[in-house]
């Protein structure tokens, strides 16, 4: 598992309902209330959430990004998620999604 979704698969492995694909790279894939959710996690050096991030987890098949405290998003970046089938949180938010 790469060094930018460690964590988080980390941490959603101890979520009650939530079932996880064991060495999902570079997707984390979480199932939670008959939802799948593909989830990628920005790498360090993509800590402003643009455009072609975007479309490079619709190029995976992912259908979130979660993203750490101290990243950004572009206005851009948000506006073409909303037409693309890509949801963009916090992991804070991805959290409470998920009842934790």
């Amino acid at each position: 598992m790469s060094s930018n979704n460690w964590w988080l698969y980390e941490q959603l492995l101890g979520i009650a309902g939530v079932t996880l694909e064991k060495g999902s790279v570079p997707l984390i894939i979480a199932n939670y209330n008959g939802r799948s959710y593909r989830i990628y996690t920005p790498t360090p050096d993509e800590y402003i959430v643009s455009i072609d991030i975007v479309d490079k987890v619709r190029g995976l098949g992912g259908n979130v990004i979660s993203y750490a405290s101290w990243s950004e998003v572009s206005s851009e970046a948000r506006k073409h998620a909303n037409g693309s089938g890509v949801e963009i949180l916090p992991h804070g938010a991805l959290f409470a999604r998920f009842g934790k």
